[in-house]
């Protein structure tokens, strides 16, 4: 069975992350048709007006509920790098292979959902709202995963290695479905293939804290969207590469290869998963790594806005409308103007981690 705080936390992340995966639903189909509508330059302005007032919302708007004594130590900018997030998670087993998990995972993912705009378009002649479309299908479908197929399984007694497991299978699947398709009805078909894409990353993180101990709760959820920004940093100069040379020939599977080298990244993470215990082992205070792990220091956190809330909406609220631009732009441009641009904003997103 679950524990008991391992179950509540899960919930309480399956929540977030649902919320977040609604978003992703709602932003490429609203920016595909305000750019069909409206102009390109009009798509980008109403994104630029959206994601202030998030912000603002975020800075003003939520209140500091961190504990005194679990907020951070004053700034230092010798831990002031994405990579410290790595180190912290690496002083544990059960945190470094699932770390492992999620890096890849976050890499073969992020990487494939970038290149499915312009896949769709150049070979099916999608029109801009149909790409829009087949993107919030692919997010729609892991926002019901996280609201409702993973309480399902939380009744029924899942284990934590086995939610993982049947995400991974589930998006090592749908993602390498993908390459394979050629119709265009097809591609929201395999979309469904989506539908436990998110919950490893809500799990991920409610089996981290737990690791580490509510002590040190948000230290571990800064750690950890220190790893989700780098991978999403690092995916986009992967995946655009492969598929822009797929374009030439000369490679197996054609087009589609980027989709099959996502596909296997996945796989790989699985292989990792199989070698997890059935659940996460108990906070580590009395463990020996525990003391390696606290004189690291925490990550750091800006003070009065250190609760894991605002951070991470701040986070993540761009990201819906980062899926909007990007497929606006991979509807229209070539696939270099679309990698620079991912790129751009996830070193976007690394600073804005690394501040935070």
């Amino acid at each position: 069975g679950v524990p008991e705080n391992v179950g509540r936390l899960r919930a309480a992340f399956a929540l977030m992350e649902g919320v977040i995966w609604v978003g992703y639903v709602a932003g490429p189909t609203l920016g595909h048709l305000c750019a069909a509508s409206l102009s390109y330059s009009a798509t980008f302005f109403l994104a630029s007006i959206a994601l202030f007032s998030a912000a603002l919302l975020a800075l003003f708007g939520l209140p500091e509920t961190l504990p005194p004594q679990n907020r951070s130590k004053p700034f230092e900018w010798k831990r002031a790098y994405p990579f410290y997030g790595f180190i912290y998670l690496l002083e544990h087993t059960y945190a470094r292979k699932l770390a492992a998990i999620v890096f890849l995972v976050l890499t073969g993912a992020i990487g494939s959902t970038a290149i499915v705009p312009l896949y769709v378009k150049k070979h099916f002649a999608m029109s801009t709202v149909e790409v829009g479309l087949v993107q919030s299908v692919i997010f729609g479908m892991g926002a019901i995963g996280l609201l409702v197929v993973l309480p399902a399984l939380r009744r029924c007694g899942a284990s934590v290695k086995r939610v993982i497991m049947i995400s991974l299978l589930g998006t090592s699947i749908g993602t390498g479905c993908f390459g394979f398709i050629n119709a265009g009805w097809q591609a929201f078909v395999v979309s469904c293939g989506f539908l436990m894409s998110g919950v490893l990353f809500s799990v991920g993180r409610a089996a981290l804290t737990r690791t580490f101990g509510k002590r040190h709760r948000g230290t571990t959820l800064a750690a950890y969207g220190s790893m989700e920004v780098l991978a999403a940093a690092l995916s986009p100069l992967i995946f655009p590469t492969i598929y822009a040379r797929s374009q030439r020939g000369g490679v197996p599977l054609g087009s589609g290869m980027a989709f099959v080298v996502a596909a296997s990244i996945c796989a790989v993470a699985l292989l990792v998963a199989s070698l997890l215990p059935d659940d996460p082992p108990p906070p580590c205070s009395t463990d020996s790594s525990y003391e390696r792990v606290e004189g690291l220091g925490p990550i750091p956190v800006t003070p009065g806005t250190g609760t894991h809330a605002s951070h991470h909406l701040r986070h993540h609220i761009a990201l819906p409308f980062i899926s909007l631009v990007l497929s606006t732009i991979a509807s229209r441009e070539s696939e270099s103007v679309t990698a620079i641009a991912q790129l751009c904003e996830h070193v976007h997103c690394v600073c804005v981690c690394v501040l935070l």
